[in-house]
């Protein structure tokens, strides 16, 4: 199963590149994806998530084809083999 990552704006910079592809045989959902490129790229934590008391919470918008992953069934958003996910920081400057 192959799912397309791309990253928007400073987490581009923080991964190292646009786009990532993530081969995984079983299906996994948003929560697992996000921990696999956290071991793929660990400075990209800080600015992806949150970890206070055991949490796991995003920093980020995470689109699945598209669609914001609050209207699907959030970080146990199940992935499918091509899905696209799109990764937005919401941290910005004001």
């Amino acid at each position: 199963m192959t799912i397309i990552v791309k990253f928007i704006g400073s987490l581009r910079n923080f991964f190292g590149e646009s786009n990532a592809i993530f081969n995984c045989e079983n299906e996994i959902s948003i929560k697992e994806l996000i921990n696999r490129i956290i071991n793929k790229k660990p400075n990209i934590k800080e600015i992806l998530i949150s970890s206070r008391n055991d949490e796991f919470q995003l920093n980020s918008l995470v689109l699945v084809n598209g669609v914001e992953i609050s209207v699907l069934r959030g970080l146990e958003t199940k992935l499918s083999n091509g899905d696209k996910i799109t990764l937005i920081p919401v941290i910005h400057g004001g």
